[in-house]
């Protein structure tokens, strides 16, 4: 029942991706998309920060999937609980995680506390492999990891893009996230990659050196 009307949703939202492809740059479009501004409400983002968060995907991710997603979610067009509660398709705002909190965009990849275990599993593995520092801010989550130093963290961006769409495989197959089948998720879409004459084929080597030894 769920599945089925995400698919339907996405059906919606893919014309609307495609739309806005076609017809709008990003100079002459901030004007129009409410969805920025909620963004530099919550997030703290400025102006000046928004043409790297929309190229960055592009620069850094192969997987049209990935990039769709990441668009959606610029766009606040995911179909969370709250939305599909809104026009009345399902009972409930709530988490399916986590009943007692609404399901917004970014409870969905950041505040539940179940993802918010899964984000720090990931990253705890990310710092001990790699001797780092790294942890995430709902921002970095949401737009991009160190956008200031990109060609330094090209990686992290990568992890977050792959991370943030298996979060959303799970919500529309209504499990948890784990880390066995996220290694199993991450194997396939990376080693896909690799067979490919791919950009940034160094950081994506290195991401699945860490997912083979780490997960």
């Amino acid at each position: 029942m769920c599945e089925s009307i995400f698919k339907s949703i996405d059906k919606v939202t893919q014309r609307y991706v495609k739309h806005v492809l076609c017809v709008k740059r990003y100079e002459n479009c901030k004007d129009s998309i409410k969805s920025m501004k909620k963004y530099e409400d919550k997030l703290y983002i400025q102006e000046a920060e928004w043409k790297v968060i929309y190229t960055m995907p592009k620069s850094v991710i192969v997987d049209n999937r990935v990039l769709e997603l990441q668009f959606k979610l610029l766009h606040r067009i995911i179909a969370t609980n709250k939305f599909l509660y809104k026009i009345q398709k399902i009972e409930s705002p709530r988490c399916h995680n986590r009943a007692m909190f609404i399901e917004t965009i970014e409870h969905l990849f950041y505040e539940c506390m179940i993802v918010r275990n899964f984000w720090l599993n990931i990253t705890g593995m990310w710092n001990m492999y790699f001797s780092k520092n790294v942890t995430f801010t709902c921002k970095d989550i949401m737009v991009g990891y160190n956008l200031n130093n990109l060609e330094e963290h090209v990686c992290e961006n990568i992890l977050i893009l792959y991370v943030k769409h298996y979060i959303y495989v799970c919500k529309l197959g209504e499990r948890l996230p784990q880390i066995s089948s996220f290694a199993k998720y991450i194997q396939s879409k990376v080693g896909i990659v690799l067979k490919t004459d791919c950009t940034n084929r160094t950081d994506y080597e290195q991401l699945f050196e860490f997912i083979t030894e780490c997960m």
